[in-house]
């Protein structure tokens, strides 16, 4: 037996593995837009077309699912780009954001990026894009979030083999608790996802 052969084979699936959280169904990564324009510095939020199957109408970042081979922040930088009619080079990404795990399998991995150009001139994906609009850095650092807390259960099914758990029918799920903040901007509600990824990134602003 050749042991070194067999440990390289052992150690080859985890070369390139890129850590994540398990059993994660989908990976979206996005762009918090900082624009600096006029010597001001703004929050960019785009409004989903209402021709979309999935959250039409409903406010976010722009992002989107990965595409195969490309890294997190590659498919940030993609999607911003085709739904803001942006180029490549006019984003500065200057960092990775803390990603976020939701009760669904789904997993957001948000960077934050500026972007020096007048965001009244961008020509947005109307596929994908009814419309944005800005919230100035002064005025975001002001709002204030409503919090409403949503109870995570586990419900297991009719035929869950509650015999392999060593308590039976009587075992005792975790539960827990998932946040939901609620911006307002006039006549704007921001929520959901992009409320929690705006709330730290303002919470670190404030910090600093």
């Amino acid at each position: 037996m050749n042991i070194t052969k067999n440990i390289s084979k052992i150690i080859s699936p985890f070369k390139n593995n890129r850590p994540k959280p398990l059993d994660a169904s989908k990976e979206f990564s996005l762009v918090v837009p900082l624009f600096v324009w006029n010597e001001k510095i703004h929050f960019l939020f785009q409004i989903r077309s209402k021709n979309l199957s999935r959250q039409p109408g409903q406010i976010c970042f722009p992002g989107g699912a990965l595409e195969k081979g490309e890294s997190l922040k590659e498919g940030a930088i993609r999607e911003t780009c085709e739904e803001l009619g942006l180029k490549e080079s006019n984003i500065n990404i200057i960092s990775q954001l803390d990603f976020l795990v939701s009760p669904y399998n789904i997993v957001l991995y948000p960077f934050l990026g500026i972007i020096y150009q007048n965001p009244n001139s961008l020509n947005v994906n109307k596929d994908e894009v009814s419309d944005t609009f800005t919230i100035s850095l002064k005025e975001a650092l002001s709002l204030k979030p409503k919090l409403s807390i949503m109870d995570v259960e586990p419900i297991p099914k009719d035929d869950f083999p509650y015999e392999l758990t060593g308590q039976g029918n009587n075992y005792n799920w975790s539960c827990g608790k998932y946040p939901i903040y609620f911006y307002q901007y006039k006549n704007k509600i921001i929520w959901g996802f992009t409320a929690r990824i705006f709330k730290d990134v303002i919470e670190k602003l404030s910090d600093s």
